[in-house]
């Protein structure tokens, strides 16, 4: 192994793939074919906006009346482009939606898809709620304003709905 070191062959190979030199031209010999083809790579897989009403199962926006950001969130999930399997990729507006409908789920507030049965249980639905409550504490500063937008209109419906139901 030493004698490998001495010898200046490590069996690694370091390739600089910088577009920039050190004094802040660009240089010559940098790679512009991988650019391109990342470029080009997240238009081509975005689905088409249609794709999603096709899916089976139920909605949440009906069941929860007073939920305007979730319907409005809803939405922004439908452009999300898709994984490998035609499920929408996760980001932090659809892990929050899905939190948010958990909990609507535990209060009640939406039902279960047919064949399904789930008990009210607000105790749980308390603690979603304060996880998402720990969620927005934790990411302060660091969301687009979107995404905090988001995040107080749920937190705000889930409060009103937990109140309600209690």
């Amino acid at each position: 192994m030493s004698s490998d070191q001495e010898e200046g062959k490590s069996g690694f190979r370091f390739v600089d793939k910088r577009r920039f030199d050190s004094s802040g031209n660009e240089r010559r010999d940098a790679p512009k074919e991988e650019q391109v083809e990342i470029a080009s790579t997240p238009s081509s897989s975005r689905p088409k906006a249609p794709e999603l009403p096709e899916e089976k199962g139920p909605s949440p926006e009906p069941a929860s009346g007073s939920s305007s950001g979730s319907s409005r969130a809803g939405s922004s999930i439908a452009q999300e482009p898709t994984g490998q399997n035609g499920q929408p990729t996760i980001d932090f507006n659809s892990f929050i939606i899905s939190l948010a409908t958990q909990a609507l789920m535990q209060l009640g507030q939406i039902k279960p898809p047919e064949g399904m049965e789930m008990p009210v249980d607000k105790e749980a639905a308390r603690q979603t709620i304060d996880i998402i409550d720990m969620l927005k504490k934790k990411t302060a500063g660091n969301l687009s304003k979107e995404e905090d937008r988001l995040l107080e209109e749920v937190l705000h419906n889930l409060k009103v709905n937990f109140v309600r139901a209690a």
